[in-house]
């Protein structure tokens, strides 16, 4: 039970966390603006496929909140950030427990839920830059990060390229 909590967290959180916190610039024919994002969110590492359905909330990109589902589990797991902390907490263990940028660094983190968050209302990281039509690449720890938005499909994938792992993100309501 531990170990599935310890890896969902990972992957949700190597989807929204990290440890660099990067200016934004304004995201021109791209993502969004969305605040409130309802899908299906799919983790691909080595070795390891699983998804879960999320339903994401931020009016602004300091503060918001997730909720994920586990179909095959019924597992719940929900996070919760106010710049520069991040708290979670689990179905099967009720109380928020604050998360540490450090350990979420450990753990191979891609970025943090305010830069998600922003990427999500439009507005781009400075260090992500448009390498084609809705695609932007960044460095960051050695790793070459990939954002990919496909609008006609409502997906959004964010790709460690140097470490083989992807999250894609089906939104099935944004607004």
């Amino acid at each position: 039970m531990k170990q599935w909590v310890a890896v969902c967290s990972w992957a949700v959180l190597l989807l929204i966390s990290g440890c660099v916190h990067a200016p934004h610039k304004q995201v021109t024919g791209g993502i969004g603006p969305y605040s409130s994002v309802h899908g299906r969110l799919a983790v691909i590492m080595p070795g390891k496929r699983w998804q879960v359905m999320l339903d994401w909330f931020a009016e602004r990109p300091e503060r918001g909140s997730l909720r994920l589902v586990h179909g095959a589990s019924g597992r719940i797991i929900e996070v919760r950030w106010e710049q520069p902390k991040v708290y979670l907490r689990d179905s099967s263990a009720p109380h928020w427990q604050t998360v540490g940028l450090a350990e979420l660094e450990r753990q191979g983190i891609l970025l943090p839920p305010w830069e998600l968050a922003s990427i999500l209302l439009g507005h781009m990281p400075d260090d992500f830059h448009a390498q084609a039509h809705l695609q932007w690449d960044a460095r960051r720890k050695g790793a070459l990060l990939r954002i990919q938005w496909e609008p006609e499909r409502g997906r959004l994938s964010l790709t460690d390229i140097t470490h083989g792992r992807s999250i894609i993100l089906f939104l099935q309501d944004a607004s």
